[in-house]
């Protein structure tokens, strides 16, 4: 049966370059961020570096989207606040799966792919899958110490000229990681398994040795790049953050660094560390 990798949790926290990584197994397809159709038009450019309209495997499927006006029925799971909707209303989530199965089937006969990642993290969208498409779906959920992501949320916020922070990315972070971790544990079982980023970059061949061993995806290709520091390509990557459009070396780091800069660790540790270290992370 076909697999889809459903990549959860929050962005900021390694989401695309997992994608791509796992992109590059012999019976794997890196999709990128399929929800993000929504965002998209059909001049904007796949990652392959050719507009939608003319990529051969988004095109057929953004002019479906855009014939059906599929647009509507995707803007219910890009609002988390339609949550309890999904998860207690089969049929609100019914038509919004029935399409992705379509586009998920397309993808899937194009590649002549027996698994396909799908890295939106969106826990709604993950938790309509799971309870109504056809396909066998794994639930990975990627998580990534606070202080890092509020580091790399923040770097955008500085490149957008917006206010940086430090609680509200906090709240961001602990109420979606920790939602996918409850849902994501209830709703797909033995399918649901948790990888670190910071594991992924200090020791990626034991890391895709485990998500191999849990979802069945091809390894020896991967870590053959890894250990010969080879460019992973991008692909059709539908959606995802800058590192989507060039190819990609994974460089493994000896040491973990996510600390914040200055005084400020020391207050975040001192006054929210705890729930970090709830997560397995340490000062």
């Amino acid at each position: 049966m076909n697999k889809i990798i459903y990549i959860g949790g929050i962005g900021h926290s390694g989401s695309t370059l997992l994608d791509i990584i796992l992109g590059e197994a012999a019976n794997a397809m890196s999709c990128g961020q399929v929800g993000g159709i929504i965002d998209k038009t059909i001049d904007d450019n796949c990652a392959c570096g050719k507009p939608i309209k003319d990529c051969p495997i988004w095109s057929d499927i953004f002019k479906v989207y855009l014939e059906k006006n599929w647009r509507s029925v995707f803007s219910r799971i890009s609002k988390e606040r339609n949550l309890l909707k999904f998860l207690f209303s089969k049929n609100y989530c019914r038509e919004y799966v029935t399409i992705n199965d379509q586009i998920f089937r397309h993808l899937f006969e194009i590649s002549k792919k027996q698994i396909l990642i799908d890295s939106s993290k969106n826990i709604s969208r993950g938790i309509a899958f799971v309870q109504e498409s056809n396909y066998e779906l794994y639930f990975l959920h990627l998580i990534r110490d606070s202080r890092g992501y509020i580091n790399s949320y923040n770097k955008r916020q500085v490149e957008s000229n917006e206010k940086v922070g430090l609680i509200k990315p906090f709240l961001s972070w602990l109420i979606k990681n920790t939602s996918a971790s409850i849902l994501g544990r209830f709703f797909y079982r033995k399918r649901y398994f948790q990888i670190k980023y910071e594991d992924l970059v200090t020791k990626p061949v034991d890391t895709i040795d485990y998500i191999s061993s849990k979802t069945g995806i091809e390894k020896k290709s991967i870590i053959s790049r890894i250990k010969n520091h080879e460019e992973f390509n991008i692909r059709h990557i539908f959606s995802g953050n800058r590192i989507s459009k060039h190819p990609v070396v994974l460089k493994t780091r000896n040491k973990k660094t996510y600390k914040l800069h200055h005084f400020r660790d020391s207050l975040f540790w001192y006054s929210l560390g705890f729930i970090t270290k709830l997560w397995g992370y340490s000062k």
